[in-house]
């Protein structure tokens, strides 16, 4: 299949789109420069790993404030770069540039952002304007340094479900409203705005990817399936703190993955909002039995609900645009067993990316 060199000319093979050139620039997949801000959070970590096994030959600047972390994310790629820059800085555009040295950046995945859980959400506002708002204006004033031609051809954004707050209609889609209810929707979507408004005025295009609940392994969060795994492993009693009917729109971290690999390699994407999860509501009791199919083990699950707005945050959004990049997603027992096992790897799984 040939189409304009302005477009995109490329092989499908089992498994594999291998773009021979795109875009104005005709750059090679073998040649291409990845910008990835994040690189050494949970997202992060799993991607350089996925980009390991599928597209070892890119080469992945990765921008962290540790650099001991991100000498550790160096041997999850062969071809990863470190970019030492805290974004919430004003210096970060050029301490960015400064260690790009000149090098060519194509595509850049933002991923840099602080989660902030209920307890830290209303005095922690301060650090997550911070670090989901100002760091998104700094990497852009980034891309405004760079000369027109030098700039990346696009921005893949990961912003969340929680800019919808609680909507009144039910599943969400990409054009419903946007009424966040806590300092972190509210800091996402400030990023999502700032975004836009840079996007337009720089031409770099933008996709906004509104992640559900991500999980897998090597996450450090305190989230409550992990704390729900830790109990089940050991036998020890399952204990839901809230109504078992809370429920999350969850994603598992491998398809994540797989989406920002395919809008990172694949042609120039248009600007457009995408809601990432699986689509569908796991209530609270529903992933403690999924557990115990996981771990083998009846751990007795107790229900012990304090008080509070029990079903606050419970959103699940429409995945029509998500389903037409990553087919099939990983189902909640399939993601709960890759969990507990260590694993990242859906497409194993799936076959169909």
């Amino acid at each position: 299949m040939k189409q304009s060199i302005t477009q995109a000319t490329y092989v499908v093979l089992p498994e594999l789109v291998v773009y021979l050139v795109y875009g104005k620039k005709g750059v090679l997949i073998m040649d291409m420069n990845l910008l990835v801000t994040g690189a050494t959070g949970f997202i992060g970590r799993h991607l350089l790993r996925h980009l390991a096994r599928r597209h070892p030959e890119l080469i992945v600047f990765g921008v962290g404030r540790d650099r001991a972390r991100l000498d550790r994310c160096g041997r999850l790629h062969a071809a990863f770069v470190p970019v030492l820059a805290e974004l919430d800085e004003a210096s970060a555009p050029s301490d960015i540039e400064r260690q790009l040295d000149g090098r060519r950046v194509d595509r850049v995945i933002h991923l840099a952002s602080w989660v902030a859980t209920p307890r830290e959400d209303l005095d922690g506002w301060e650090r997550l304007l911070r670090s989901n708002s100002l760091g998104t204006i700094h990497l852009w004033r980034w891309i405004e340094r760079r000369p027109v031609e030098d700039r990346p051809d696009a921005v893949i954004s990961t912003s969340s479900i929680t800019v919808y707050g609680d909507p009144l209609v039910q599943p969400a889609d990409e054009d419903s409203p946007t009424l966040p209810t806590t300092f972190y929707g509210l800091s996402k979507l400030g990023g999502e705005l700032y975004g836009a408004y840079f996007a337009k005025a720089l031409g770099p295009a933008l996709v906004d990817l509104r992640l559900g609940y991500v999980y897998g392994p090597d996450d450090e969060s305190p989230k409550a399936i992990y704390h729900f795994i830790a109990r089940s492993r050991t036998g020890a009693p399952i204990t839901i703190t809230t109504s078992p009917l809370v429920y999350r729109d969850y994603v598992f971290v491998g398809d994540v993955c797989r989406v920002l690999a395919q809008l990172a390699i694949g042609p120039p994407p248009s600007s457009q909002l995408i809601n990432f999860s699986a689509g569908r509501g796991v209530s609270l009791l529903e992933l403690a039995r999924c557990i115990q199919r996981g771990t083998g083990f009846q751990s007795p699950i107790r229900i012990a609900p304090g008080r509070g707005d029990f079903l606050s945050g419970c959103t699940v959004q429409t995945v029509e645009r998500a389903r037409q990049l990553v087919g099939r997603f990983t189902s909640i027992d399939e993601g709960v067993a890759m969990t507990i096992a260590g694993e990242t790897n859906p497409e194993e799984t799936n076959n169909d990316c």
